[in-house]
């Protein structure tokens, strides 16, 4: 299951990305800037995953996703018996369905020049916030993004996006002031559903004798 959850996570945050570097180029993109842990310049996206990147320059407007909570809804224990030609065994399939919450964060504070002039004045990185959270809210509801994640991506389909009222948070200000500067943080929730199949064999009675190769007919039983 270790690579559907990376999968699906990518084609979250691959989307989120591409949105966000389109609409604001000059605060969504690839950066350059210098890791306060070792000094070194480094290049990494203003828009990952919270925890993957550890030294982000204070200052960057950024977006983070996390993920919430995992429900899992089971469809049975076991599923379709089928027949796998290639190592000729009898297999059960087992499907999971989750819903993933996954939490688009985004922050932003005041930004100034070397020279001491305002790029970003308190103001507009309070506006920028809330302005991009509103504007991913509102794609994901749209059938753009439905199509992206149920069909178009490369990673892993399909996966729904649950963007009925029930499922989409609303926009809440959670910013918080750091060393007398206000870091302006939006957030909101989204629900994500997709099912991950697995196979486990199956154990066929002694005596079973399958005549059919979908397994469809099942004769010669003999228990004694």
């Amino acid at each position: 299951m270790a690579n559907e959850i990376r999968d699906i996570k990518q084609a979250i945050l691959t989307w989120t990305y591409n949105q966000l570097s389109t609409k604001y180029p000059d605060y969504f993109k690839i950066s350059t800037y210098t890791s306060t842990l070792s000094g070194k310049k480094k290049t990494a996206p203003n828009v990952y995953w919270i925890n993957t990147i550890t030294d982000r320059p204070e200052l960057a407007t950024e977006c983070y996703l996390d993920i919430g909570s995992d429900q899992s809804v089971n469809k049975g224990t076991d599923g379709e018996f089928y027949y796998n030609e290639d190592d000729e065994k009898y297999y059960n399939k087992i499907e999971e369905t989750h819903i993933l919450t996954v939490y688009f964060i985004i922050s932003s504070m005041r930004r100034e020049d070397k020279d001491g002039s305002i790029t970003l004045s308190d103001v507009q990185a309070q506006n920028l916030v809330l302005d991009a959270c509103s504007y991913l809210r509102r794609m994901l509801k749209s059938q753009y993004a439905g199509n992206y994640f149920l069909y178009d991506n490369d990673l892993f389909t399909p996966i729904f996006v649950l963007a009925q009222q029930k499922d989409i948070s609303d926009i809440e200000d959670t910013s918080l002031f750091e060393e007398t500067r206000n870091r302006h943080t939006c957030q909101f929730s989204c629900k994500f559903s997709f099912t991950i199949t697995d196979s486990v064999e199956a154990q066929l009675a002694k005596g079973v004798t399958v005549y059919d190769e979908l397994a469809q007919e099942i004769i010669d039983i003999d228990f004694t």
